[in-house]
């Protein structure tokens, strides 16, 4: 019974992929119609895809793909950090969650486009410049950071109090043993969800905020190829391919957590 509702799951994924692809096939159909070639068709989009990672430019792509990992890297390194770390004392000490109340509701409700625009105006320089090239890490942390905190805060407000009970009888459950040992092993598979959901994001920020700040000052990324992309020197229907691209960084980053997620259910 359990088999033939896996082949029926993968059986609708399979038809929904196939009905993305047709209705992509039709709108590409209607717009060339029209004059219009922006939207390629899906195999022509995928043919591009793999001239750009391994045909022509191969090498400026795989750069590109470098620095915009790297700065995700660095970004969602940044919010992990902190915002596993100061979600637990939030998690602890209700005086400390009320305290990030305010920062937490800027960070989430703030537009990160003009963030963006408003941060490379302020280093854009002949000795600042270098530092647009890492604006895009200050975006992911924006978006990220909430996640992350308030994934381990629920996490450890929400842990069994049978458990908080044996801690208290053991050393506390605010010692450093118990947060090490029971407490941040408890959170994280708490936080899985989160922490996947925060990392996709932070992906798709990343990239927008390359778009948003590509200068001649910044390093190449895939947000830059994008942009390079509309200018009289480049192709406007390279936008979509770059966008697969994208895509499939995301699906690759998402692999372990899907797995993961794959072998609790089992």
């Amino acid at each position: 019974m359990k088999k033939t509702r896996r082949y029926l799951t993968y059986v609708w994924i399979a038809l929904g992929v196939v009905f993305l692809l047709g209705a992509w096939a039709i709108l590409a159909a209607i717009l060339k119609s029209q004059k219009n070639t922006v939207l390629l068709y899906p195999d022509e989009a995928f043919v591009r895809v793999f001239d750009f990672l391994f045909l022509e430019g191969a090498k400026k792509t795989w750069e590109a793909i470098g620095w915009t990992m790297i700065r995700l890297l660095i970004g969602f390194t940044l919010s992990f950090v902190l915002g596993s770390l100061l979600g637990s004392l939030a998690g602890l000490h209700g005086w400390f969650k009320n305290f990030m109340k305010p920062t937490l509701g800027v960070m989430k409700t703030i537009p990160t486009a003009a963030v963006v625009i408003l941060i490379v105006a302020t280093v854009y320089g002949p000795k600042n410049a270098h530092l647009i090239t890492y604006v895009p890490c200050l975006l992911i942390f924006i978006v990220a950071f909430p996640l992350i905190f308030e994934a381990f805060r629920a996490a450890l407000e929400n842990e069994n109090p049978s458990v908080l009970a044996s801690l208290d009888l053991d050393g506390g459950r605010r010692s450093w043993m118990a947060l090490t040992k029971v407490l941040w092993p408890d959170a994280l598979a708490y936080a899985e969800l989160s922490i996947a959901q925060s990392l996709g994001l932070s992906m798709k920020v990343c990239i927008m905020s390359e778009v948003l700040s590509a200068t001649s000052a910044s390093k190449p990324s895939v947000g830059g190829l994008i942009v390079n992309a509309q200018t009289p020197a480049g192709r406007v229907e390279d936008i979509l391919p770059l966008a697969l691209i994208a895509l499939l960084l995301m699906l690759i980053i998402d692999i372990p957590f899907f797995i993961a997620r794959s072998r609790k259910t089992k």
